[in-house]
């Protein structure tokens, strides 16, 4: 088994989406596996209450802002009072003071991306990206980064809480009609998950196909 790794993880948006559970998930898979993870938040994170239910260390702080000054300082002073050996900054466009908090503690910097960005500028100060998928890789490989700065790490899914059950016990409790096709997200609603753009195309294509 691997030494046990002090890492603190960074998460810059003020919401509760998709990444920021992934994010605990991942620091409460750490914490079972011996490791000792630690969580530096947004001032105002939703966040913080599900992280201290987890028993996972956490600071808030000003971080957010690509033009934050305060924001290095902040992340520093988080990594030393943990101990951290190495800092992993989440997906944000305010990722590079966060990133230089890093370097200015002294310890490795891994920015996780989870989306597609049309810059590389948020990326430029980690030492490593890891990229959630395959394409995701490809893009920022594309944007530039050598293919050695760049590892992907599909995001990981806890086989011992999401089972597939019986469709049609599902789409009774869920008060469905027995046939029929149904879609489903499980995103956040946000504009940047083009719902919307959805929808439009079922308006389309529901002439074509009723049913």
């Amino acid at each position: 088994m691997p030494r046990p790794l002090a890492i603190t993880h960074v998460l810059i948006y003020r919401q509760f989406g998709g990444m920021e559970r992934y994010v605990l998930e991942l620091c409460r898979w750490m914490k079972a596996r011996g490791h000792a993870p630690s969580l530096l938040l947004s001032t105002g994170s939703p966040v913080a209450d599900a992280a201290r239910a987890l028993e996972i260390p956490v600071r808030l702080a000003p971080i957010a802002g690509d033009a934050n000054p305060l924001a290095p300082w902040h992340v520093a002073r988080a990594v030393r009072q943990w101990g951290a050996e190495l800092l992993n900054v989440h997906d944000n466009d305010s990722a590079v003071p966060c990133c230089l908090g890093g370097r200015l503690a002294g310890v490795p910097v891994v920015a996780t991306v989870h989306a597609f960005h049309s810059s590389r500028w948020p990326f430029i100060a980690a030492d490593h990206l890891l990229a959630v998928s395959a394409a995701l890789g490809g893009h920022l490989r594309g944007q530039g980064f050598p293919a050695e700065r760049v590892s992907v790490i599909r995001s990981g899914v806890d086989v011992a809480h999401f089972v597939p059950s019986d469709q049609r016990q599902a789409r009774r409790d869920l008060g469905l009609a027995p046939e029929g096709v149904y879609f489903a997200s499980t995103s956040r609603l946000s504009r940047g998950k083009g719902l919307a753009l959805l929808i439009d195309a079922f308006t389309g294509v529901r002439p074509q196909a009723p049913h």
